[in-house]
Order: structure tokens, then C-alpha cells, then sequence
């Protein structure tokens, strides 16, 4: 500031900004507490009048960071030494400097997970699609082990001979995008070869009925590059999008176009915000991730169509089972399933025989037509284990190989069971009676590793078996449970790996022919403590919902086991891929336990429904605003702190930007007060700004 003065000049009155208070050790819960502000503020310069003046400037945006939860609560002070010439000699009197209060404090967006599945093309070859404009284009594509941006791969894309304007492309979709928020999506390209072509990087958005929404485009590359660089685009959803394909792309500028160019570390992220982030998730297994124990995974007693897919031949759904109708039959689940680690994948019918017999009835791992594993009872009474492999099948083991047949009785229960494990060792079994407690009858083993899924459980055979059961078994989530209320005529458990809204695995259950007032209930119990603020969140991807509802709930609990009430939410519509799901409120006075779920039921008969979920949390704390001080303006320099803002307990926001009013720092000066030497054309006053953080009430 520079002020005037019987020819003299106050100069350069600036304040220095001071952080101090993350008090992160006095926090419940992991994380800290953090201020950061501008190195200085400065007035402008001015001459005095010898009348009083006021000097007015603005106050930059304070970030705060709050990862503690917020358990203990905080306050947000701040103090300014009084106003002092640089030479030490001369302060002007406390109470010159004031401040407005704040007048907006917005959240800060987390960057979400990376949407992108084989972002690093670590799996050869999968997730990604490849596509040619025109048929006259030669397009080469394979994997690099030499040039690659991390990990081991990269993907190496070539093409030549392109017509003018024609293009190519490597893409992927990515669903449960949401409208609104901020996106940033990146790819890193070594481009060794470019003639008469140009390369970008564009994500192209979709509605729900698929009509395009908009794009976003990174910078054209018009030459070869020198080793890796960073292709970037970023901008908001727009309000409709529901998916997004992403793409590096090849375009011929002119005749005969060619390039080659390396591929690797793809990203998509959107910004979002949630509850304090270092507030700790009671969830134990909340991203699905760990796969321990085996149980049942799918139950169906075959008496209705709405989990399976007739994919040959003809069958008949009645009351007592399905029943093949025709030659060559086969019968599919619309779910899948893989095997985890020392968890093996189990596949288990029962069946009834014709009257005429023998006749053709078989198991399998169904990962497509025409790849698969069976285990098949043959009309000839042999009993094949086949892996078939690009629709060609090949006997690994039969009880025909060694002359021993297994004769079949007509209007008899028998039992099939195919089990493979991760190591692909495959056991084929038939029982008589009705599962794997009756009489073993045989056994059949093999090793293959041709097929890695994941598989649906599939029936097949000739007109005449009526199957009346199907069992899946394998691993099931750790910490995970579940509930079956009232009929459901099947029910389905799938920790999936196909799509994950973050890590490599989600949860997919599926409710099927549920009865009035019935439920199936997926869920975790968790310890918790009374009267505390919470927020439970998670990703949902409704993908099925026919005369059933998704229920987001909490069955809370006392020390004696006994029911409270329930904190929860109902979703009545399907989405295109994942969305948030939120509960926030307040744990009973007398909870000692929740039971977080979900929940497909409702109070009709014969509903159906499937969910994908991940990500869920149950944490204390809610996503709230701290709260402003009254009494503002405020003498900051009276050497004591000034609360601008209070959190209360258990309630914050995990990173934020306090806002001031234009002009909210003012400096008042008395002639008789404000001192400037003689000797110099201008004096220079200096005030100290600190920002502290008090953990606390």
C-alpha cells in the first residue's frame, strides 16, 4: 500500500499467510486436517490524505482438507499479527484490520475410479474392440513386450493402404457414466509411422436408446512422436448420457494412409463427491474382492423359464421340472460363474429318465456354443466327459475307453455333477437318486485348461429327460450373506468379474419367480455404535427389475439380537450401468448392529430381477457444510484467534473451498496512528496471517 503523507509514503502493507493445525493425531479415525491459503495478500499502494482511510482487497479461496471423518469435530480460526513497519519500530493499533465472513464453501469433486477395463492391455486382447471404415484398408494388430508404457504389454495398432477420410479404430464402451459430471479421460500413444493420416484420442456419448449425445476430442498428432506422449480430454457428461465409447483413432488425410502406433494406459474417471474420505468403511469385504468359503451360488428347481435361455431344440417348463422336447435340446442360465483360486466351480442336476431308455442326458459348463466342458449320459450308455473347443469336441474322458458302460433305467432319479477348479482339473460324476447323497454309480477326471470362462450351467439331451434341479456352488464373498424370505423360486450369487464398477470383481444376484410378499436378501452385518450421524453408499447397476423392486436398507439390531427398525430406500427402475445408492441418518439410541443389504422383493407374484453392486460402504459421518460464524466482521488482529467456520461432530466434507465476499479485508488508518519515515519516499507495514484447525466440539 502506498500512501502520502506531507509528501511521504506508506508502501507495500501486504499480509503473509501462515499454516499451522493439522492436528491429525487428535482426530478419531485415519487421516488429517489441512489449511493451505496464498503465500500473501497485498492492499494497494496509496497516499495518505491525513484523514482516516480504509484500504479494502480481496481474500484468494481458502482450501481445507478434511480426510479425518470428522469424529471430533473442528474449528477453522484465524488471527493476524498487528500491522507493523518493517523496521520493527511502529505497529498501528489493534482492531485495524477486519474480515468479512465467508459467503460459499464448495466441495471439492473426488476423482472416481478408472472406468476403463484392461486400461494397461495386460489381458491380451480383451475388452477392447477393433473396427475399419473401409474393407480396402490392411489393418495389423498384435501386443508389444519391447515398447510399452508400464506393465508388460502395450497394444500395437498398424494400418495402411486407407482411402481418403477412412479411419480406424480400437474402442470400448463404458456404461453407468453419469450425466453432469466431470470427466477426465487420457491414453498413452508412441506413434512410429504416420503418413497422409492423423491420430486422436474421442469419447463419444449415449442415451439409453443409444442416440449420440456429444463427444470430446484430445489434440490431433500430425507426425511421428519420440517415444510416449499423453493424449487428454476432459469436459462434463452431458444431461442424458448414460454410456461412453472411448477410442484412439487412425484417419487418413489423403490417399493411402498409413500408421503405426503403440497403445497403453488408457483412463476414464468422473468426478464425484461423498463423506469424509479418510472416515473408515465398516464393510470389511465392501468391493467384493475376497472370495472364501464355498455355498450355493444359484438353486432353481426348473419349473419356470425366466433364469434360463433355450438355445437348441425345444423344452417344456411345468410345475414338476423342464422337460426336453426334442432331439438336441439344450438349456442355458442367463447368469455366469467362475471358479476362484481353492474355490472349484460345481454344476449339479437331478433328472428323470423316460420311459424308453437309454437315452442322452448331459451337464455343462457353457461358456459359449461352441466352447464348453460336458459330462453326458449318451444313449449308448457310455459316459463321455468332452471339452469342446471352437465347436469341435474331443472325448478327455469315457467309461466306453475301457469297455465299462453304465446302464440306465427308465422313470429313474439320477444326479450329474461337473466340477471344475482353477487349476482346471475337471471331475464328472453320476448318482442315483436325487443329489450327490446317493449311490455314486461313476466318476470320471481329466485336466484341461483351454477354457477359463466364465460359464453358465447348462442342460442338454435328447426328447424325454425331465430335469426338476440345478445347483451351482462355488466361492462365495467374504463377510457376505444370504436371505431368503418367504418363496423365491430360484435365486442367483455371482462375485463377477465381467463388470466391475472398481477392482476386478462386483457382486450380481438375481431373484427368480418371487412370491407375494417374498425377498432375497443379500448382506453384511457390521458392528456399530449408537446416536452416530452415518452415510452408507455403494454402486448399483439395475439391470433387470420385472414385478420386483431393489431395496437399499439397514436392519438395525440391539445387544440382545433383537430388532430395532430399518433405515432404507427403494429402487423401481433398471439403469444402464452402475449409479450411486446413498442412506444417510442417524444409528438408533439403542443399535449395537446393522445388517446392510439389498433386497429384491415386493408384494406380487412371479417378479424377477437382477443387480450388479460394488463399492459399498456403511461410514459414520455425514457430507454436510461446516457452519459459519456470526458476529463477522471480525478484528483479526487483536492477538485472538476468530472462529470462521465450526464442523460439529461427525459431520464435514472431505475436501472444500471457503469463498469471501469482494473487498472482505479491510484496513483502517488514523493519521495519528500510521507512521511513515521522513527519510524515505515510502514505508512498508507487514501483518502475519495465521489459519488453524482446533480439533473439537
Amino acid at each position: 500500500m502506498k500512501m502520502k503523507s506531507r509528501r511521504r509514503i506508506v508502501k507495500g502493507v501486504a499480509l503473509s499467510s501462515l499454516l499451522s493445525g493439522a492436528l491429525s493425531t487428535q482426530i478419531a479415525y485415519a487421516g488429517s486436517l489441512s489449511v493451505s491459503a496464498p503465500n500473501s495478500i497485498t492492499f494497494p499502494a496509496t497516499t495518505l490524505t491525513g484523514a482516516p482511510q480504509t484500504l479494502t482487497t480481496n481474500v484468494p479461496g481458502l482450501q481445507v482438507g478434511d480426510t479425518t471423518g470428522t469424529g471430533q469435530g473442528y474449528h477453522l480460526t484465524v488471527q493476524a499479527s498487528p500491522f507493523t513497519s518493517t523496521n520493527g519500530k511502529h505497529t498501528l493499533p489493534a482492531g485495524s484490520l477486519t474480515l468479512q465472513a465467508p459467503n460459499a464453501i464448495t466441495e471439492k469433486a473426488q476423482v472416481g475410479p478408472n472406468l476403463v477395463a484392461n486400461p494397461g492391455f495386460e489381458d491380451p486382447y480383451a475388452d477392447w474392440q477393433l473396427y475399419a471404415s473401409s474393407s480396402t484398408t490392411t489393418v495389423q494388430n498384435s501386443y508389444s513386450t519391447t515398447t510399452v508404457h508400464s506393465g508388460k504389454y502395450a497394444y500395437q495398432l498398424s494400418a495402411s493402404k486407407m482411402p481418403s477420410g477412412s479411419y480406424v479404430h480400437l474402442h470400448q464402451w463404458i456404461g453407468g457414466i453419469h450425466p453432469g459430471t466431470h470427466v477426465l479421460s487420457s491414453l498413452f500413444v508412441d506413434v512410429t509411422q504416420l503418413s497422409n493420416s492423423k491420430i486422436l484420442y474421442e469419447a463419444d456419448f449415449y442415451d439409453a436408446s443409444g442416440k449420440f449425445q456429444g463427444a470430446l476430442t484430445s489434440d490431433t498428432v500430425t507426425s511421428t512422436t519420440s517415444g510416449w506422449t499423453q493424449l487428454s480430454l476432459q469436459g462434463t457428461v452431458p444431461a442424458h448420457a448414460v454410456s461412453v465409447a472411448i477410442y484412439p483413432k487412425i484417419t487418413a488425410t489423403a490417399t493411402n494412409g498409413q500408421a503405426t502406433v503403440y497403445l497403453d494406459d488408457a483412463n476414464f474417471q468422473e468426478s464425484g463427491s461423498g463423506v469424509p474420505a479418510g472416515t473408515t468403511n465398516l464393510v470389511t469385504n465392501p468391493g467384493f474382492e475376497t472370495i472364501s468359503g464355498v455355498g450355493n451360488l444359484f438353486v432353481n428347481n426348473c419349473a419356470s423359464g425366466e433364469a434360463w435361455k433355450n438355445t437348441t431344440g425345444s423344452v417344456s417348463f411345468g410345475s414338476n421340472g423342464v422337460t426336453l422336447t426334442q432331439n438336441n435340446s439344450t438349456l442355458v442360465t442367463r447368469d455366469q460363474w467362475l471358479p476362484y483360486r481353492n474355490e472349484p466351480l460345481t454344476i449339479q442336476t437331478t433328472f428323470v429318465t423316460p420311459a424308453n431308455t437309454p437315452v442322452s442326458a448331459g451337464l455343462q459348463l457353457w461358456q459359449k456354443a461352441s466352447n464348453n466342458y460336458q459330462i453326458v449320459w449318451q444313449g449308448d450308455e457310455n459316459f463321455v466327459l468332452y471339452k469342446v473347443v471352437n465347436g469341435t469336441g474331443t472325448p478327455i474322458a469315457a467309461t466306453g475307453l475301457n469297455g465299462a458302460q453304465v446302464n440306465q433305467s427308465a422313470n429313474t432319479t439320477y444326479t450329474l455333477t461337473l466340477t471344475l477348479s482353477s487349476s482346471g482339473a475337471l471331475t464328472g460324476t453320476l448318482y442315483s437318486g436325487a443329489g450327490s447323497s446317493g449311490t455314486k454309480l461313476i466318476t470320471l477326471t481329466a485336466n484341461d485348461t483351454h477354457l477359463h470362462g466364465p460359464f453358465s450351467a447348462s442342460v442338454f439331451g435328447d426328447t424325454g429327460p425331465r430335469f426338476n434341479q440345478m445347483i451351482v456352488k462355488g466361492g462365495l464373498p467374504q463377510s457376505w450373506g444370504n436371505y431368503t424370505q418367504g418363496t423365491v423360486g430360484s435365486s442367483t450369487i455371482v462375485p463377477t468379474t465381467v463388470s466391475p464398477f472398481n477392482g476386478s470383481h462386483a457382486l450380481q444376484f438375481s431373484a427368480y419367480n418371487v412370491g407375494a410378499n417374498a425377498a432375497q436378501f443379500w448382506m453384511e452385518g457390521i458392528s456399530v455404535k449408537p446416536n452416530m450421524p452415518f452415510t452408507a453408499t455403494g454402486e448399483v447397476w439395475i439391470k433387470t427389475l420385472r414385478g420386483v423392486h431393489l431395496t437399499y436398507q439397514i436392519d438395525w439390531f440391539n445387544s440382545s439380537g433383537n430388532y430395532i427398525t430399518t433405515t432404507g430406500a427403494n429402487y423401481s427402475s433398471t439403469t444402464n450401468g452402475y449409479m450411486p445408492i446413498r442412506l444417510v441418518g442417524t444409528t438408533p439410541a439403542n443399535a449395537a448392529s446393522g445388517h446392510l443389504a439389498l433386497v429384491l422383493g415386493d408384494n406380487k407374484v412371479g417378479g424377477y430381477g437382477t443387480v450388479e453392486a460394488d463399492d459399498m460402504s456403511f461410514q459414520y459421518g455425514t457430507t454436510t457444510p461446516p457452519v459459519a460464524a456470526t458476529g463477522a466482521p471480525w478484528a483479526i488482529d487483536t492477538k485472538t484467534p476468530v472462529t470462521l467456520l465450526s464442523a460439529p461432530v461427525w459431520t464435514g466434507m472431505s475436501q472444500y473451498t471457503v469463498h469471501w465476499p469482494a473487498d472482505a479485508l479491510k484496513l483502517t488508518l488514523e493519521p495519528k496512528s500510521t507512521y511513515t519515515n521522513p527519510s524515505s519516499s515510502s514505508t512498508t507495514y507487514q501483518s502475519q496471517l495465521t489459519y488453524s484447525i482446533v480439533s473439537g466440539p
